[in-house]
């Protein structure tokens, strides 16, 4: 990972420490990087950073990842979804240690409609949230319901600027309807006067999409995207 790409990430990351900040959450802080200087074997304090896979289950089978979504075989984790009942008890146990939460892993965390209502949660609790998705819906409502959820940051998958070299990624997916929701979201958060959800494009550089870096930034531009990200994957091209 670049040192551009980093900075991005950790300017994330202080927007959060900043709109989140308590006196509790702070001291969390101090003592959880304390235990880790340290090396304690007992650790004495809570997470202030929260990553929760809320499904493995996705409506895209993009190149390399999850094996391309197979089927679990035996012994294998099998796909499911975090239920928003085990959501809240954990929230409500340690949620006042907690900056942000990236609610996203493997899967496609939009859709199940309980995603919304773990945000919504989360965000009234005073935690920061964070998705990533391929924005893939045919749902006129999302968008809305995703700038009223309080959601922080929406990182959005897109590997391309043409449906040809997009598709070569992302298997099954469709470009123009992902940049319509994305366009859609920020009509939506202008509209409400909010500054969230953050939008940033992450845009994974291969092979079949190396020579639209410059259009995608122009692209970034012109829909009003906060930040683009180009990523070189760990896999073989």
């Amino acid at each position: 990972m670049d040192s551009a790409i980093r900075l991005k990430i950790l300017n994330r990351h202080i927007f959060a420490f900043l709109r989140h900040l308590t006196v509790k959450k702070l001291l969390n802080l101090f003592l959880a990087e304390y235990n880790m200087l340290m090396k304690k074997s007992y650790v004495s304090s809570y997470p202030y950073i929260l990553k929760i896979e809320s499904t493995n289950i996705c409506n895209l089978k993009c190149a390399y990842c999850y094996e391309n979504r197979r089927m679990p075989s035996e012994g294998e984790r099998s796909f499911g979804r975090v239920s928003p009942d085990n959501f809240k008890k954990l929230i409500d146990e340690i949620g006042r240690y907690l900056f942000k939460i990236n609610l996203y892993g493997f899967g496609e965390p939009f859709l199940f409609p309980e995603t919304i209502d773990m945000i919504e949660y989360a965000t009234k609790k005073n935690i920061g949230v964070g998705v990533s998705s391929n924005m893939n819906f045919e749902d006129p409502q999302l968008p809305e319901r995703i700038v009223t959820s309080g959601l922080e940051v929406l990182i959005f998958s897109c590997h391309g600027v043409t449906q040809e070299s997009y598709s070569k990624f992302m298997v099954k997916g469709n470009m123009a309807l992902a940049i319509r929701n994305i366009r859609k979201i920020i009509e939506e958060r202008k509209k409400s006067g909010s500054k969230t959800p953050l939008i940033d494009w992450q845009f994974c550089v291969t092979r079949f999409n190396q020579g639209e870096i410059e259009s995608a930034k122009t692209m970034a531009r012109e829909l009003g995207i906060d930040q683009i990200r180009f990523i070189k994957p760990f896999f073989p091209e």
